[in-house]
């Protein structure tokens, strides 16, 4: 199993109507979140923010701006099969809601981290009847201020 880091630092997200990032796994291969680290970057005031990740229902239409994927633990294993995007001419439809992620703007920080055995690591399946089966979506639901979206994943 190879894991992997996925970051957005300090921007601005737009609630409910575009991706923080989407992360699309290859057609052959599941994949797993294992870890996810949200911190609100957005000044002095306290203010509620939240994220929320989700399975996607179907796919968007012609996506853009990728985001890295970086090999969390040793730069000699091989580089992600998966893809991870930002922008989209047609959003991904989001299904179920898998995780909430509230926050503060002024740096309060949401951490979650899967079981050692990874029993409750969030699993997204690959090879499946449906190519969204293997897509998952972060999106703000609320926001108040700049924010940081770290989600570390692992390759099946």
């Amino acid at each position: 199993m190879n894991f992997y880091n996925i970051i957005r630092n300090n921007f601005t997200p737009v609630a409910n109507t575009e991706d923080v990032f989407t992360v699309m796994g290859a057609s052959n291969r599941s994949w797993m979140i294992v870890e996810i680290d949200i911190t609100g970057a957005g000044g002095s005031t306290a203010a509620f923010t939240e994220f929320a990740i989700y399975r996607v229902g179907t796919v968007g239409v012609t996506s853009s701006n990728t985001v890295t994927i970086v090999r969390a633990n040793n730069a000699n294993q091989p580089a992600a099969a998966m893809t991870c995007v930002r922008t989209w001419s047609t959003i991904p439809v989001v299904s179920d809601l898998v995780h909430s992620c509230p926050v503060n703007s002024n740096g309060f920080r949401h951490y979650w981290r899967a079981k050692t055995d990874l029993s409750d690591a969030i699993e997204f399946q690959g090879g499946g009847t449906s190519v969204a089966a293997a897509h998952a979506s972060v999106r703000a639901l609320t926001v108040n201020g700049n924010s940081t979206v770290r989600i570390k994943v692992a390759e099946i």
